[in-house]
């Protein structure tokens, strides 16, 4: 699907938006597209990302809430990691490695009502609002 059709009807409503590992088009860094759905708060990426393209996003969607960052660590540059140290916004939740297969565990769990990475990942971005996460931090 090219990326001026998601900026059509139903895609301008999307609110969370999953990007699986190894998509290509994303791996091409064809990510400004994202920027022109008004009313996107969640991104799960599941792919290998620079750091600039995720300040970029951080910086032009003032909506989001959560930007969870679940790459193939075996891909991804070790330099790129040690970049994301860098990155101060709350809302940046990187969890652990993903693949289909943990994707696909999550989405059930989701479904079932359990605890998921959506779940997750709004839980950490509270949690670092909260003056009782800050207390760790400086004790």
């Amino acid at each position: 699907m090219a990326s001026k059709e998601f900026l059509t009807q139903p895609f301008l409503n999307l609110t969370h938006l999953l990007v699986v590992p190894d998509n290509p088009r994303f791996n091409q860094g064809q990510w400004e597209f994202l920027t022109h759905l008004p009313k996107l708060t969640h991104i799960h990426l599941g792919t290998v990302i620079q750091p600039s393209e995720i300040w970029r996003l951080l910086q032009l969607l003032p909506l989001l809430k959560i930007l969870i960052l679940m790459p193939y660590y075996k891909s991804c540059p070790e330099a790129d990691l040690n970049a994301l140290v860098y990155v101060d916004d709350n809302r940046l939740v990187c969890v652990g490695e993903g693949d289909y297969v943990n994707l696909a565990v999550d989405w059930e769990i989701g479904t079932s009502g359990g605890m998921d990475t959506w779940i997750f990942a709004e839980l950490v971005v509270l949690a670092r609002a909260s003056e009782y996460f800050l207390c760790f931090l400086y004790t």
